[in-house]
């Protein structure tokens, strides 16, 4: 997903294909989950900013902590979340 172009020539016995694409933009934002060790990722909308917290508990009375703060470039971004070695920290991405 990025704003990268490619032609690609085909040979002549090959069918012609169309392929459509469109810009996923996530209002409100969405924040995936790991997996296989790879960092979270965030989905936004390009030009909003965003705010990468944690807690170690969550729940109405949870501390959220500041992580980083960042204005998308386009329409998503990983994320590179830390750990203290705290047995429980868990994210949230919200709009300031």
């Amino acid at each position: 997903m990025t704003n990268l172009a490619e032609t690609v020539i085909v040979g002549n016995a090959e069918p012609l294909v169309f392929y459509r694409a469109f810009e996923f933009e996530a209002n409100p934002p969405l924040l995936e989950s790991p997996r296989n060790g790879s960092p979270p990722l965030l989905y936004g909308q390009p030009g909003v900013t965003y705010l990468f917290q944690y807690s170690p508990t969550i729940g109405a009375d949870a501390t959220w902590t500041i992580l980083e703060s960042f204005t998308l470039s386009n329409s998503f971004r990983f994320l590179v979340p830390t750990n203290t070695g705290a047995l429980n920290r868990f994210y949230r991405t919200i709009k300031p």
